[in-house]
C-alpha cells in the first residue's frame, strides 16, 4: 500500500494540506507530529480541477489571509 501525494493532517477540526513529494512539506510535516504521541493522516480529496476559481482560471481549495505589520512603525505613528 502506497500513501497518496496529497493527504491533511488532521488535529480536532483543524486540516493542514501536506504534499508528500515537496520535501519542505514532509519536513514541516516532522516538526509538527514530532513531540506528538498520535496523529492522523486523510487522503486529500480533490481533483485538480478545485472547487474555487479566480478571475484568470486558476483553482484554489483553500486560502489563507495572514497580515504582517511593523511594529516600530506602528509605535512611530502612535
Amino acid at each position: 500500500m502506497q500513501l497518496p501525494d496529497q493527504v491533511e493532517l488532521i488535529e480536532e477540526d483543524n486540516k493542514l494540506l501536506i504534499h508528500l513529494k515537496n520535501t519542505t512539506c514532509v519536513a514541516m510535516l516532522l516538526e509538527t507530529i514530532k513531540n506528538t504521541t498520535h496523529f492522523q493522516l486523510e487522503q486529500f480529496l480533490f481533483g485538480q480541477q478545485g472547487v474555487v476559481h479566480d478571475p484568470e482560471g486558476n483553482t484554489h481549495c483553500n486560502q489563507m489571509v495572514v497580515s504582517f505589520y511593523n511594529k516600530e512603525k506602528l509605535d512611530e505613528l502612535n
